[in-house]
């Protein structure tokens, strides 16, 4: 059954069970014909592709009491993250980890001009972009952990929750089809440091220790119990109006 903001949810296993017998795609386009939502071709594949790469991840990491959600529909804005993952992390703390997946390769992106390295605090409003290969074009796009960080704040500032830090939150991006150890290498470009250092962008050679996270940040399992605190959190759009803005003005 869909729950709220959720076009896709299911328990870890059941999860690989969809993916492994091809019912994922048909679950989460049956849930966004409820929303009326009406995804194009490119969403549908985009959707098939990234799953078996969530699933791969997890098996990886050998966690095996999470729970798996994608499109969560985020409160007052017509965006959707791309994949949450919940548990409890290795200091058994409810933690919520939402994950930007992107197909783009090294080929794919291109430096977009942007200034240098920001201070990540709360007053800052730079926003880092670069250009990528996406619907049928270059495009300039937020970089990933750019777009990551807007969820981030955003979410804080909107689910109780996650602002009253009874639920941990974090995020990433994985750009699966990316290598770091290769040319060219627009993402991990020195001016980006600083941005990368507080909101993670994975490669796809960087599987092993993407993996290795999850085990820290979900590993003590309970995940069915933290999403529904998280779905059932109020929602206050109590967040600072130049917040919303800066997320609002983010190009995706």
């Amino acid at each position: 059954m869909t729950g709220k903001r959720v076009l896709y949810q299911e328990p870890q296993a059941t999860f690989f069970h969809d993916v492994m017998t091809n019912l994922f795609t048909d679950k989460i386009t049956k849930a966004a014909t409820y929303y009326n939502l009406h995804p194009s071709n490119s969403e549908l594949m985009s959707w098939g592709n990234n799953a078996p790469k969530i699933k791969d991840l997890l098996q990886l990491s050998g966690v095996t009491d999470t729970y798996v959600t994608f499109e969560y529909l985020v409160p007052y804005n017509m965006k959707r993250i791309d994949c949450i993952l919940y548990g409890r992390n290795s200091q058994n703390q409810g933690n919520v980890v939402h994950i930007e997946l992107k197909q783009w390769d090294n080929k794919g992106v291109r430096d977009a001009d942007c200034e240098g390295n920001f201070n990540v605090d709360e007053d800052s409003d730079t926003t880092f972009q670069v250009q990528a290969y996406t619907g049928g074009g270059h495009r300039l796009v937020s970089h990933p952990s750019q777009q990551v960080r807007g969820y981030n704040d955003y979410l804080t500032g909107f689910i109780e929750i996650l602002s009253s830090k009874e639920l941990h939150i974090e995020g990433l991006a994985y750009c699966y089809n990316y290598r770091k150890n290769k040319t060219p290498n627009t993402l991990f470009d020195e001016k980006y440091s600083e941005l990368l250092q507080a909101y993670k962008t994975y490669a796809g050679d960087e599987v092993q220790e993407l993996a290795q996270h999850l085990q820290q940040a979900l590993g003590n399992g309970d995940g069915e119990t933290i999403f529904h605190k998280m779905i059932n959190s109020p929602i206050r759009p109590s967040i600072e109006p130049f917040q919303t803005a800066w997320f609002s003005g983010y190009i995706f």
